[in-house]
């Protein structure tokens, strides 16, 4: 699914239920996903702009991995948006 799809009020915000529906198909449990939720949804807006949506779906790959989430760990993934962040 593209981005953009996401946004069907073309509002620059991804609505929860949209990016829930979406990041289901990760396979991860909810726990997990109400996890990365959490430390994406930084404003707690409910929604999520598109770099809260881009750090969201690193912590995704990152927890599909295996690695522990954290407040520090989604801080790096933020500040490293541009660079790399190894998922093994």
């Amino acid at each position: 699914m593209h981005l953009d799809q996401l946004d069907k009020d073309g509002t620059g915000l991804l609505p929860g239920g949209a990016c829930v529906t979406f990041f289901k198909q990760s396979k991860l449990d909810m726990a997990t996903l109400a996890a990365i939720w959490g430390l994406a949804d930084v404003n707690s807006a409910g929604s999520l702009d598109k770099n809260n949506f881009y750090v969201a779906m690193r912590l995704v790959a990152l927890a599909q991995s295996g690695r522990p989430l954290t407040r520090e760990l989604a801080l790096i993934v933020q500040g490293n948006r541009l660079g790399s962040l190894a998922v093994a």
